[in-house]
């Protein structure tokens, strides 16, 4: 997501980050380690980075994954 960007239910450019987190997934860390062992369970618990935009304006958020 581009600082430029615009909230998609207003069009405001007034649309900020306020959160980045990563979310990790304890299923597929499960899966990794049954098919490669501790290799695996490394490369399931690495999660994609979250982040929240939200409208100053119109107070809408949404969370975009990278």
């Amino acid at each position: 997501m581009k600082k430029d960007m615009f909230c998609p239910m207003c069009l405001s450019s007034r649309w900020y980050p306020i959160s980045t987190s990563r979310s990790n997934s304890v299923g597929k860390a499960v899966v990794g380690t049954l098919l490669f062992g501790p290799i695996g369970a490394a490369a399931g618990i690495g999660g994609k980075k979250e982040t929240i935009y939200k409208c100053e304006k119109c107070g809408y958020s949404k969370i975009y994954t990278d």
